[in-house]
């Protein structure tokens, strides 16, 4: 009998985590598992990739928290033996759903962020570690993308026993990298994100306009684009700045650049550098907490700048565009850290996970 896995999101717009949901959506092994997916809002550009078998159910665009009911009834519908999400408000809805099924499927939730910086932002930390510690422990089991942010959360929480469970990524499909290789273009920087304050393409911008020489191309779009392309203007560097937008194959722009650069306030775990580095393309990033430094093997895979002082960014930036050797030598370490990623890999981890906590359940 297969066990039903029922995916809980706010929607499926392009963002690390619902690339990740719909890998999972895509991947897991139909004959073991019947996943579905349960949207709080019924978008994102994402929803055409969703597999024709994968049932597609909403909550009615209720706020999360008032959502429990009718994620309750959808977790019943669909029979879930498993219910898994992936931000801290929908951890609490789900939580909160789960208790008021008649069901009772086993919950994973997962963190993605770190801790204490997104708590800071947020400007109610006790609330939020409030509702943390009510509903965390009543999860079967917490992912992580790797184990310093299981580490930060059985800190923050004091919980020293939460079942937390620290699980690679699915990322990218070997697949996708196949076919004819782009020739490298030798003075082109890339970057990738959803621009908002947390990517920090501010800094990345003074970098590259302290840097004097080469291209950069900012993939994708969001509330910062304007404001980030008056500030190209500002600096001098708009004749050498692109802003794309967000594209359909970002793969294609990594095969083709010397360097993938990533300047954030903080990541959990960026996608991006994976991705980058299994096109070949060196990575620099600053070492911000946590996802960078333990992707990146404590900068054995890539170039790691450990402030966020724009000069020694450039510095960075300016040795990976003229030291061919040290491209040449992280772009392959970069490909064999990346393999841990990769769906083939990654996926039966998730499987084996969703497999034993359903075997409790029942």
């Amino acid at each position: 009998m297969s066990i039903t896995v029922a995916f809980f999101l706010h929607h499926l717009e392009s963002g690390g985590l619902e690339r990740v949901v719909l890998n999972l959506l895509r991947h897991l092994d139909r004959a073991r598992f019947r996943p579905v997916l349960i949207l709080q809002h019924r978008r994102g550009t994402l929803l055409a990739r969703v597999p024709d078998d994968v049932a597609v159910l909403d909550t009615g665009g209720r706020r999360n928290l008032l959502a429990a009911g009718a994620l309750a009834r959808r977790l019943d519908e669909c029979g879930a033996d498993v219910a898994h999400s992936g931000t801290r408000s929908t951890n609490f809805a789900l939580v909160r759903a789960a208790g008021r099924t008649q069901r009772r499927p086993a919950v994973v939730l997962a963190e993605h962020t770190p801790i204490e910086a997104s708590l800071a932002e947020s400007g109610w930390r006790a609330v939020y570690v409030a509702f943390m510690r009510r509903t965390y422990p009543r999860a079967e089991r917490v992912v992580v993308p790797n184990p310093l942010l299981g580490d930060e959360l059985r800190e923050v929480l004091g919980e020293p026993d939460l079942a937390v469970e620290a699980l690679a990524n699915p990322v990218y499909a070997a697949s996708a990298l196949e076919g004819p290789r782009d020739e490298r273009e030798p003075d082109t920087l890339v970057a990738a994100g959803r621009m908002v304050p947390a990517k920090r393409f501010d800094l990345l911008l003074r970098a590259f306009a302290l840097v004097g020489r080469g291209r950069l191309s900012l993939l994708g779009d969001g509330p910062e684009r304007a404001g980030l392309e008056a500030l190209a203007s500002e600096l001098g560097v708009a004749d050498r700045v692109r802003f794309t937008g967000v594209v359909d194959d970002p793969y294609a722009h990594f095969r083709r650049a010397r360097a993938v650069v990533l300047s954030s306030e903080r990541e959990g775990f960026p996608s991006v550098l994976v991705e980058a580095m299994a096109c070949g393309a060196p990575v620099v990033s600053v070492d911000c907490p946590f996802g960078p430094r333990v992707l990146l093997d404590d900068g054995r895979a890539g170039l790691l700048v450990e402030s966020r002082d724009p000069e020694e960014l450039a510095a960075a930036m300016r040795r990976i565009l003229e030291d061919d050797d040290l491209a040449a030598e992280l772009a392959q370490r970069g490909r064999e850290r990346a393999q841990a990623y990769e769906i083939g890999r990654a996926v039966p981890a998730y499987e084996e996970l969703f497999a034993e906590v359903a075997s409790r359940r029942r």
